[in-house]
């Protein structure tokens, strides 16, 4: 799978409309790079009929700003009737890097345009990194399973298979939670050259709230951590 910016790997959500009669779930982030706090971030399902409507967004804090600045976001929907993306919009703004990905899914013609682009759609149930949380947070969990999917990450896709690798009591808001570990399986070349590993941490108990993202970098670690819902 083709290497992913920041976003991708903090990996993920999104409210877009709000109805009387949807389902709402919404967690809120702490960010660190080693001891500092570096930022927070926010991800938030809104389900209205059939429709999952997501927003992932995740910025720098004040000081960190002052630096290198932070504000990327994913909003996406997902049909979930027929388990697939109806649209996909990424924002990236990072210090000087700024991209923006607008994808919308034509299933009929089995065609995605992005940025007035088409592509063809080769996997039928792809999912993105706010419909693949959605989607983990109500499967079965078992260790040593791989769960295997296909990413849309807003210019192609790829191959994702996460491994359930062990259960781990974490501390979540000052309490202990017990959650599943997971991590990928696939590996790349940016990944080997920079030692990066990702470990993604759900409550144990269903639904499989994400409370933990972890990336280690021979640079330093960042970490995500649940702080509120």
């Amino acid at each position: 799978m083709r290497s992913m910016k920041f976003l991708n790997l903090m990996t993920l959500f999104l409210i877009v409309l709000f109805a009387e009669s949807s389902a709402q779930s919404r967690y809120i982030y702490k960010v660190k790079y080693g001891f500092l706090t570096a930022g927070s971030a926010r991800l938030e399902f809104n389900t209205v009929s059939d429709t999952l409507l997501s927003r992932f967004s995740i910025k720098s804090s004040p000081w960190l700003s002052r630096l290198w600045k932070l504000n990327d976001s994913i909003e996406s929907s997902y049909d979930l009737s027929s388990e697939r993306l109806i649209s996909h919009h990424k924002r990236i703004r990072e210090g000087k890097y700024h991209r923006e990905y607008n994808a919308v899914f034509s299933w009929e013609d089995s065609l995605v345009t992005v940025n007035t682009k088409p592509m063809a759609l080769v996997f039928p149930n792809l999912l993105d990194i706010p419909s693949l949380l959605h989607r983990l947070r109500q499967v079965e969990l078992t260790v040593g399973d791989t769960l295997i999917y296909h990413l849309f990450d807003g210019q192609g896709t790829g191959r994702l298979s996460l491994l359930i690798q062990k259960m781990e009591s974490v501390e979540v808001n000052n309490r202990k939670v017990s959650t599943f570990v997971m991590i990928p399986l696939e590996r790349n070349q940016k990944a080997d050259e920079n030692d990066l590993s990702l470990s993604i941490w759900l409550s144990a108990n269903a639904p499989h709230d994400p409370v933990r993202l972890a990336i280690e970098t021979r640079y330093g670690s960042a970490i995500m951590t649940l702080e509120g819902n």
